[in-house]
């Protein structure tokens, strides 16, 4: 061993951290620094070959459960195990890297000069993989399933960077999320014409709920006499371009981007100011007002909290406030979702 002349840093201690800014410490794969300079490589490779090269961005699916149900020590192990079992389906020749996360890439280099041909071997390879992730784990006491979304991308070298090959293999295994899970999708142009609009889309939510764009629908409950008992609260966006939009439009990009959790907060507010209008008449104060909740805003830590804070604020009587929610919301912590609905309802009673 010897040491640096001036310093305390040890040839051991340089290599530890050479490995710690080249490879995951977890895994032991190359991490995202390293896989960005091969990558590269391979790219400037491929150019002077006029060959062809993959690049696989991979995602496990549901990989949050497992640590939420089972603490990140399982998940970590799960990880480990993965790894593992996708550089077993490569060639020593190829990179399998850790992006961080639940996220590996997976570099195919000298996969011939044919398109088409190169394309068959990373599906080949990108099927092996998946294959090999659907056997079961161990992870300690118990027996964990797992699978993965792969998004692949081609490149020659000609009109490509790192960063817009790893943006179109993201884009395909987005794709391959869309289509169910547990498979493998191509890169095509119209993923990033998708990409770009809901890109587009979502800023403009942004905007729409900065500017107060949205309004609200109520649709009117009745008994089985007819009578009117209450309503319920729809939520449209009056968009300055596309006109009025049902939730069918952006809901979904909402939950995808966490604008629902503001979008959901607005509702809540205007739902129990409306209740309280109808409160001080008295053709409408028996009236009940039901709102749907999602489930990022129902599993907020300060949702019974912020609740009772606009019904404060508004003056609105809590007994005659409706949430809906839907049976899946309520599985994902059942103690948790109990504890919460008898907050609500000591709230309403109080």
């Amino acid at each position: 061993m010897s040491i640096r002349r001036g310093g305390f840093q040890t040839r051991p201690v340089l290599f530890k951290m050479r490995i710690a800014a080249f490879y995951d410490l977890l895994t032991g794969l190359p991490n995202r620094r390293l896989l960005l300079d091969r990558l590269g490589h391979a790219l400037a490779d491929s150019t002077r070959s006029q060959g062809h090269g993959a690049l696989l961005f991979m995602d496990l699916d549901n990989f949050k459960e497992l640590n939420d149900n089972h603490g990140h020590d399982h998940g970590d192990l799960l990880l480990t195990q993965v790894a593992q079992r996708v550089v077993s389906c490569v060639r020593e020749s190829d990179t399998v890297a850790r992006m961080g996360g639940d996220e590996f890439v997976v570099l195919l280099k000298n996969l011939g000069g044919n398109r088409q041909e190169a394309a068959i071997k990373a599906e080949k390879v990108g099927r092996k993989i998946l294959s090999m992730l659907n056997r079961p784990y161990s992870l300690g006491e118990f027996e964990h399933h797992c699978s993965a979304s792969i998004g692949v991308t081609l490149f020659d070298g000609r009109k490509s960077s790192v960063e817009v090959l790893l943006k179109q293999a993201d884009l395909a295994m987005y794709q391959a999320k869309v289509v169910g899970r547990n498979t493998l999708c191509f890169f095509n142009v119209n993923m990033l014409a998708d990409s770009e609009a809901r890109s587009a889309l979502e800023e403009s939510l942004r905007e729409g709920l900065r500017r107060d764009q949205f309004i609200l629908y109520y649709q009117p409950q009745v008994d089985c006499e007819g009578i009117l008992t209450g309503a319920e609260a729809l939520v449209r966006w009056q968009h300055p371009l596309h006109g009025l939009m049902p939730p069918g439009e952006f809901i979904s990009l909402a939950e995808k981007t966490g604008l629902n959790l503001p979008l959901g907060n607005w509702v809540l507010e205007t739902v129990c100011r409306q209740l309280a209008d109808w409160s001080a008449q008295e053709a409408t104060e028996e009236l009940t007002l039901a709102m749907n909740v999602s489930a990022r805003q129902f599993d907020s830590a300060d949702f019974v909290e912020r609740v009772a804070q606009v019904l404060g604020q508004t003056g609105a009587n809590p007994a005659r406030l409706r949430f809906e929610l839907t049976e899946g919301m309520l599985l994902g912590n059942v103690e948790e979702s109990i504890a919460k609905m008898a907050a609500l309802r000591a709230n309403r009673n109080g």
